[in-house]
């Protein structure tokens, strides 16, 4: 087996991403495959299940639009986690903050971003605005990572704030 150089690293890292994402997808796929059989066989008499967002606070985390609607916020949201990556420049040791959304959260962003192509939607936390990130294409696999004027530090701090 060959033996990866540090001049792969941003390969590695883009292969890692895409690995995460399309795992991601294949769990949002068959949670949503799961509830539409559990839909289908409950009775209108039955109870929701609880979603994985309960207990969030949705003020804490907010992607808006240009006019400051709420469009995602922390209930959308089923973990988040901060550590050092490689940006897209190949910079190492770049602060990341990766957000994992709920399935039906992952459904939300996908449907935000397929509407906002080409627009910028700020990222906030506790109001403050922590990202400005262009949305390039639809994001279908129901994790986004946040890079943003922030140490790692910063990056952990934020992510508390947005576990709630």
């Amino acid at each position: 087996m060959k033996k990866l150089s540090s001049s792969n690293t941003p390969a590695t890292a883009i292969l890692v991403s895409a690995i995460v994402v399309f795992c991601v997808a294949i769990y949002v796929y068959a949670f949503s495959r799961k509830s539409e059989e559990n839909s289908e066989s409950t009775s209108a008499q039955s109870t929701p299940t609880p979603t994985l967002s309960a207990g969030k606070q949705p003020s804490v985390f907010s992607i808006k639009d240009e006019v400051g609607n709420s469009l995602l916020n922390g209930a959308d949201i089923a973990n988040a986690t901060a550590k050092t990556g490689v940006n897209s420049l190949g910079q190492s040791g770049t602060p990341q903050i990766i957000i994992t959304f709920t399935p039906s959260g992952a459904v939300k962003l996908a449907q935000v971003t397929k509407n906002n192509v080409g627009k910028q939607l700020p990222i906030y936390v506790e109001d403050q605005r922590i990202s400005d990130p262009l949305i390039p294409s639809e994001i279908t696999g129901g994790e986004i990572v946040v890079t943003g004027d922030f140490t790692l530090q910063e990056a952990q701090e934020l992510v508390t704030k947005i576990n709630k």
